[in-house]
């Protein structure tokens, strides 16, 4: 069975330009491969469950999977998930349909601009009509003319690759430098990564005010002209990090180039968006380069009591020394040395750390063998202690943060869902949930339902705040949110349902911040706030 899906998912027809309107224009579509045929609205769900499974639950089985059968579903699926979503308006703008499927085999180079207009709303484009006994070069400059000329006033359409000298083509079909070529075919990875970067393109702006509009003006020569001014320099530099460019086996010609971008932007300490961020960290404060990991420096920092030493863990594929997530470090603050560390039993997929009372207390969300877990580490001899690992015979997830109050009791964050799974067949899970774990009795009980993820948490010193970050730093397309997005950060109330209560009730929520980029991951509390 699996290699018969194989050769489907593999077939050259994913590859084929024109079947990108085949897929996304009609309501309904059934697959045929010889003998076999299967509506496309399967193949949708099966995409959406297998993009949240490989991300979540299934993780580890998912890279203990054979090569040959693990796959990435094609772009192609998702994006009529998300057409359908929007019934009967238009699917892209032209320049966004013309860079999404610009990797896509055609015999005619003109049909990559005209085998999409089916995309687009043609009024904003009447210019544009096919007709080919226009050369290539001409069909390829009215399309670039009719994208400058929507007056959006924006050159987004001269961002990412296909310009200039970049393709050797380029120069035999006579192209202008400003006008991208669309016959060549990126590689597939590279151009993931550019379409993510020009999500990215509306969260900045050159200018020191609103946008000035953009009226771009053609030249008799076919030159582009656009009148600007330059201002005074700014001092903040967004870092470039560069982790491994590769490019069908083979070096990516751009690793040069970033190199160097990186020898001069790296001569910055940090960049700060807020002048009050100063007033915490202290007018001189700088960041030392103290280790070179190959891969991410990931969460649950914790600095061990008594010591100099802070524990933290590495993220990366494989990962670690058993192919499970994570390595963990000790890093000494006055030395900077470095060493690996491994607890008794071993210990997986950690997400948060705090110490208490001379003692490391973590959460995992499981492995392969195990599922998520609540931890008692003795740094002496790293000797590990599970302390909880189900709610009501009901086993934890996903742990994703820990804090701990200054009574001595814990507050963890399950971001996977939180309890009542399979209970009874019509009985659905809760949300992603918080629980407070009594320091006495290790007793949980679930406080908090968050509406989309929840990830950090933190309490403020004197125990009568609880933040927590309702937030999607490892969620994907389509993936339910809160009405604010994937990046709320939430304050509640510590309150008690009676004297002498033990269970704390979490209420006044309020909204500390929904920030314009990027998400809150792990939380700690200070005495100035979170």
């Amino acid at each position: 069975m699996w290699d018969g899906f194989v050769d489907v998912m593999q077939s050259p027809w994913w590859t084929r330009f024109w079947v990108v309107q085949e897929c996304l224009l009609p309501p309904k579509a059934t697959v045929v491969f010889g003998h076999w045929r299967i509506p496309w609205d399967t193949l949708k769900v099966a995409e959406q469950n297998h993009r949240q499974h490989i991300l979540t639950c299934c993780s580890a089985a998912w890279k203990a999977f054979p090569k040959r059968y693990a796959f990435y579903p094609d772009r192609l699926i998702s994006d009529t998930r998300t057409a359908a979503d929007r019934g009967k308006g238009a699917f892209y703008d032209l320049d966004r349909a013309l860079r999404a499927y610009r990797h896509r085999d055609c015999q005619n180079p003109r049909d990559k601009v005209f085998g999409i207009l089916g995309l687009v709303d043609r009024s904003k484009y009447p210019q544009l009509r096919p007709d080919y006994s226009l050369s290539v070069r001409d069909v390829y400059v009215q399309a670039m003319e009719a994208i400058l000329g929507e007056g959006e006033g924006s050159l987004r359409c001269l961002t990412g690759s296909g310009f200039n000298s970049q393709q050797q083509q380029q120069q035999q079909r006579m192209l202008p430098s400003w006008v991208r070529d669309l016959a060549a075919c990126p590689d597939h990875e590279i151009l993931f990564h550019e379409m993510a970067r020009l999500e990215a393109y509306p969260l900045y702006n050159a200018s020191a005010a609103d946008a000035p509009p953009v009226k771009p003006r053609f030249s008799e020569d076919g030159g582009l002209c656009v009148k600007g001014s330059f201002g005074a320099w700014a001092s903040v530099y967004e870092r470039i990090i560069i982790f491994h460019m590769r490019a069908n086996g083979k070096e990516s010609r751009l690793k040069g180039l970033f190199d160097s971008l990186n020898q001069f932007l790296n001569t910055t300490n940090f960049v700060a968006y807020d002048e009050a961020f100063f007033d915490i960290i202290g007018p001189e404060a700088t960041i030392t380069h103290v280790q070179s990991l190959p891969y991410q420096i990931h969460e649950a920092p914790c600095l061990i009591p008594g010591t100099k030493d802070l524990f933290f863990v590495e993220w990366g594929l494989p990962g670690g020394d058993n192919g499970q997530h994570t390595w963990q470090y000790l890093l000494n603050t006055e030395t900077n040395e470095l060493r690996n560390i491994t607890t008794d039993p071993p210990t997986v997929n950690v997400h948060g750390c705090v110490a208490h009372n001379g003692s490391l207390y973590i959460v995992t969300d499981g492995g392969l063998d195990e599922t998520g877990y609540f931890a008692h580490v003795d740094p002496a001899t790293w000797k590990r202690t599970t302390l909880l690992n189900h709610y009501y015979e009901q086993p934890f997830l996903g742990f994703n943060d820990i804090a701990v109050d200054p009574s001595g009791n814990f507050y963890l964050t399950d971001s996977k869902s939180a309890w009542g799974r399979s209970v009874v067949p019509w009985t659905p899970p809760t949300n992603p949930g918080t629980y407070f774990i009594d320091g006495r009795t290790l007793r949980p009980k679930l406080v908090q339902l968050t509406t989309g993820n929840a990830n950090g948490v933190a309490v403020s010193p004197d125990g009568g705040t609880v933040y927590l970050a309702d937030t999607g730093a490892a969620g994907f397309p389509g993936q339910p949110r809160s009405g604010l997005g994937p990046r709320g950060l939430w304050a509640f109330d510590v309150a008690r349902t009676a004297a002498g209560a033990t269970v704390p009730v979490l209420n006044g929520r309020r909204l500390l911040n929904n920030p314009i980029a990027y998400t809150y991951d792990g939380l700690r509390g200070w005495r100035w706030g979170v």
